[in-house]
């Protein structure tokens, strides 16, 4: 593999379960925000209640952080041959035997008809008509990729609502998104600083980077994927959009970072680095620590205190197109989809920029890229 984060090309969101270390999945916490942010919203939304936590990890983080806000009793579901033993390890350091029921496999799996090709997951689904058969009040899958949906978390959700959930069933995250814009590749000085962080594929249009500078943004993020997690989540979407280019620049590609919601959703949530980054600064400072906000991917938004060990847990995107001068007022017009009813969620994003030729509006316009499309 050429670097890690080839796993949302090539491998099914299955398949990487077991390649993730316990350290890589421990590491989550070094992102204190995203670890805030849940904590919060669990502390508000658990106590008396009976609580799923999908993908619970080596160390149960959640589910002990259920335990410890008074849930009544949680399921813990880790699909990792590895980590489940960790999990099992944990379970009993932790005294967590009687709050507590762990169960090894796939959600999707275990909340299915049993399979008589696997008795694991038969017998485990017995147990889960046994202890789910009321259903649960309280939903935790906290698994996204540099586009939101893109570790499969789309189909777990929707299969377990339509399993477990019932009236009332409280979600967390409640709402995911994915944002995208229009970027310069970044100066080489800043890809020499970064090390590792700007890593190819195995398509070479498409990159994982730590950290993306939005300072080489020629558009204000817009909007490509908005998801409410709620029962028949739709297993598949497309987003037309529009950019304006805001300076004269090359045009390299798009950039993505998500947004997700831990509280209530909301309706016409907006999370676009010009209406975070213009706003209060006093605020913007503080947006890690205000629970009110989605935490984001992107660092000028939800800023990590690199220098006091934090950093953040998910990457951003890049995919590259032709190089292309770009001019201010140029538009670049972005159809972008999604199909999530697959072992790995496919995606196709394509573009064209157009560049007004006349003074006045309407008065003919010239074709800067013709139609450029990438699928993965």
């Amino acid at each position: 593999a050429k670097y890690q984060g080839i796993k949302h090309l090539s491998i099914s969101p299955r398949d990487i379960c077991d390649t993730y270390s316990s350290k890589e999945q421990l590491g989550l916490f070094m992102d204190v925000p995203r670890a805030l942010h849940i904590r919060h919203a669990i502390n508000q939304s658990v106590a008396g209640k009976t609580v799923m936590d999908i993908g619970c990890g080596p160390a149960l983080i959640y589910t002990r952080w259920a335990v410890e806000a008074g849930a009544a009793h949680v399921y813990a579901i880790e699909a990792s041959n590895n980590i489940y033993e960790l999990a099992k390890k944990a379970l009993i350091q932790k005294n967590l035997t009687e709050k507590v029921t762990l169960l090894h496999g796939y959600s999707t799996d275990l909340l299915s008809p049993p399979s008589s090709s696997s008795s694991s997951v038969s017998s485990s689904s017995k147990a889960m008509k046994q202890v789910l058969g009321s259903g649960v009040d309280v939903i935790i899958h906290d698994a996204f990729g540099e586009i939101a949906s893109m570790d499969g978390c789309v189909p777990v959700f929707d299969n377990a609502l339509r399993s477990v959930g019932r009236r009332g069933t409280k979600v967390i995250p409640s709402q995911f998104q994915t944002y995208l814009f229009p970027a310069e590749i970044p100066p080489i000085h800043w890809l020499n600083a970064t090390k590792d962080t700007w890593t190819h594929s195995a398509d070479d249009r498409l990159f994982k980077v730590y950290g993306f500078p939005s300072n080489v943004s020629l558009s204000d993020a817009q909007l490509v994927e908005d998801m409410t997690v709620e029962p028949n989540m739709p297993m598949q979407s497309d987003r037309e959009v529009e950019f304006v280019v805001e300076r004269d620049g090359i045009f390299g590609g798009f950039a993505t970072y998500i947004a997700v919601n831990m509280h209530e959703a909301v309706e016409g949530l907006s999370t676009s680095m010009r209406n975070m980054e213009l706003g209060d600064k006093s605020n913007i400072v503080h947006t890690s620590r205000q629970f009110d906000r989605p935490i984001t991917s992107l660092q000028s938004i939800t800023p990590r205190k690199v220098l006091e060990g934090e950093s953040p847990s998910w990457w951003n995107l890049f995919i590259e197109f032709p190089a292309t001068e770009v001019k201010r007022g140029d538009k670049i017009s972005v159809k972008f989809d999604a199909e999530y009813n697959h072992s790995q969620p496919k995606y196709g994003l394509s573009a064209r920029i157009q560049r007004q030729t006349g003074e006045k509006e309407g008065g003919g316009s010239e074709v800067v890229l013709s139609p450029h499309s990438v699928s993965w």
